[in-house]
């Protein structure tokens, strides 16, 4: 009898312990393959978090039995009834005999007891706050404290001096080194990993592409007069009625009656001083919001804000002086509207970050916009005026050609200035370090995913000067580990950018073949059937900046997205006429 109890006080020890390390060591070694793997991807990962939970549930079951069993045995020798296997409050019943046995047997172990009972309750507790490394000391302590009671319990039952074998111990001792050596292989990859990430920081460095706190300050910095002071010393702008606004957006607007357009002149002759100051804003060359680059500023602010929506405000006002010139037939107003319209732009275009690449990007998509518009409705009257829109179109896209890469640099180099995380950013900024002390793979895959972050800013940028690199990053990109999985979420910003921007270059260039189209269809009555035959154009305006070919065209009938000017939405209707670079291109009417 006294044997079976200490085979059964072995089995609960090592049953204990096998639930301790053995879920552990899957989840160490298992989880950094499938995060590190690429060939794991999410299947393997999701293989790995089943086996492990599945693991801790068959080893938790087991060692329930296991301390039923070795209890039932010591209860049989002391002639007590049997403890029920199943059943929550039968085992609380166990906890409550077992306090009592251990209070009237060997009552100093009553508070290693009471420990035992409240160390995972605490764990548990310590790991909702955060706290993971005192939740893993926590859980060492109920299962220190749980092998230190059961033994004490059957020496005082066996009258042994030693309950448990050297064997027994070894075989314990060998489990926890297994699960201490995967902690520590994982922890190894990890410092690899952040090592290699600051050798790759250092390189982007000495290319220049990662700029230091006061280089990024400096090429930053403003010289000369500031549009955003000018725009800001606008004491009040006039609000532009409803009707006006919808008018003055960029879309085709269909039978707008020309006491519209009476409306609109009036509307800017009411308003001259605040025209004439607007013209006054449009000689400035610069602007500077007012950001600040200091670690965690969150950079312009409300002040930036309520100065983007001035600039809004202050595009819708020109736009109604670029339409209203239109209208009456004055070309000098239209150029002078348009260059006003490019410089509210350019003030912007120095703004830092992507954030302030975007802002200028959709300002200028608004520009183009009023220049489709103007080709239908209205028409360019001669062909020094068509020369003009052309050559900005053309200067445009090497100006943004500039920005966007800049805009690049400037927002790798703030992020890491800042402390950017990738994990934390995917997890709502949440707190995973504490975490990542006792599951390593963390601190792999963040070490991993910002180096992913940072070769991908480079790899944008690349792609800015040599479109044909884009099929190289979807490559890259495609076969990286599932680990690294923040650092590509980050990168959704920039590559909707980089979209973004080709998409522009694309109406760049419909822009300026739309222009020698409408002259085209001037003088022949009709338009070409193939781009090839436009003799004005040269061959690189008609590429696809993303594709390297041909600009898509089509001439014919076909659906468009058009302004009702009954209703305050738009709706789709069939023009005639011709479409250059695809949906988001130009259009022109026949």
């Amino acid at each position: 009898m006294m044997e079976e109890v200490k085979r059964a006080l072995a089995r609960t020890n090592l049953a204990q312990t096998a639930l301790l390390t053995l879920p552990w060591t899957l989840l160490q070694v298992g989880g950094f393959w499938a995060a590190a793997d690429a060939r794991a991807g999410l299947t393997g990962a999701i293989v790995v978090g089943v086996m492990s939970v599945g693991a801790l549930v068959a080893l938790a079951v087991h060692y329930r039995r296991s301390v039923i069993r070795l209890a039932n045995l010591i209860h049989a020798r002391e002639g007590m009834d049997p403890v029920e296997i199943y059943g929550f409050f039968s085992f609380s019943r166990l906890w409550g005999d077992r306090l009592e046995s251990v209070r009237r047997r060997i009552p100093g172990y009553v508070n290693t007891l009471r420990m035992n009972y409240i160390s995972l309750p605490m764990a548990f507790l310590a790991a909702v706050l955060n706290f993971w490394v005192a939740a893993l000391f926590l859980v060492l302590v109920w299962g220190a404290t749980g092998m230190l009671v059961r033994s004490a319990e059957v020496r005082s039952v066996t009258g042994e001096m030693r309950a448990v074998s050297f064997s027994t111990w070894g075989r314990i001792l060998l489990l926890f080194a297994v699960a201490a050596a995967a902690w520590g292989y994982v922890r190894y990859e990890a410092a690899v990993a952040e090592a290699a990430c600051r050798e790759q920081t250092a390189r982007l460095r000495a290319e220049s592409f990662l700029m230091s706190a006061s280089e990024l300050a400096s090429g930053y910095r403003l010289s000369g007069k500031n549009g955003a002071d000018a725009v800001r010393a606008l004491t009040r702008l006039p609000a532009v009625p409803e009707e006006l606004t919808r008018l003055a957006e960029g879309v085709r607007i269909e039978n707008v009656s020309p006491d519209s357009y009476v409306e609109m002149e009036k509307f800017v002759f009411e308003h001259g001083a605040t025209m004439e100051a607007l013209a006054e804003i449009g000689r400035i060359q610069a602007a500077r919001l007012g950001f600040v680059f200091k670690p965690g500023s969150a950079g312009a602010g409300a002040q930036g804000t309520e100065l983007l929506a001035r600039y809004r405000k202050l595009e819708t006002l020109e736009r109604l002086k670029f339409y209203a010139s239109a209208a009456v037939g004055n070309s000098r107003r239209v150029e002078e509207s348009w260059s006003v319209l490019g410089t509210l732009r350019r003030q912007l275009s120095g703004e830092p970050l992507l954030s302030g690449c975007r802002t200028v990007m959709e300002m200028e998509f608004r520009r183009l916009g009023a220049l489709e518009r103007l080709l239908n409705e209205f028409g360019v009257y001669g062909k020094n005026e068509a020369d003009f829109f052309a050559s900005d179109l053309a200067l445009t896209e090497l100006e943004f050609g500039k920005i966007l890469p800049a805009a690049l640099k400037s927002e790798a180099s703030w992020n890491l200035l800042s402390g950017f995380d990738p994990l934390s950013e995917m997890n709502g900024g949440s707190n995973w370090r504490s975490l990542g002390r006792i599951f390593p793979v963390l601190e792999w895959s963040r070490a991993e995913s910002l180096a992913v972050y940072l070769e991908g800013m480079r790899m944008f940028a690349a792609v800015i000067a040599e479109p044909g690199k884009s099929a190289g990053y979807r490559a890259w990109s495609g076969n990286l580990p599932i680990g690294t999985l923040p650092g590509l979420i980050a990168l959704r910003e920039a590559d909707g950018t980089v979209a973004r921007y080709f998409a522009l270059v694309r109406k760049l260039r419909a822009g300026r073949v739309a222009l020698e189209l409408d002259r085209y269809h001037k003088e022949r009555g009709a338009f070409p059937a193939t781009l090839e035959e436009l003799k004005g154009v040269s061959g690189a305006v008609r590429v696809d900046p993303r594709t390297g070919g041909a600009l898509a065209y089509r001439n014919g009938k076909f659906p468009v997205e058009q302004g009702n000017p009954r209703t305050t939405g738009t709706e789709k209707r069939k023009i005639d006429g011709v479409e250059i670079g695809g949906e988001d291109g130009f259009r022109l009417r026949r």
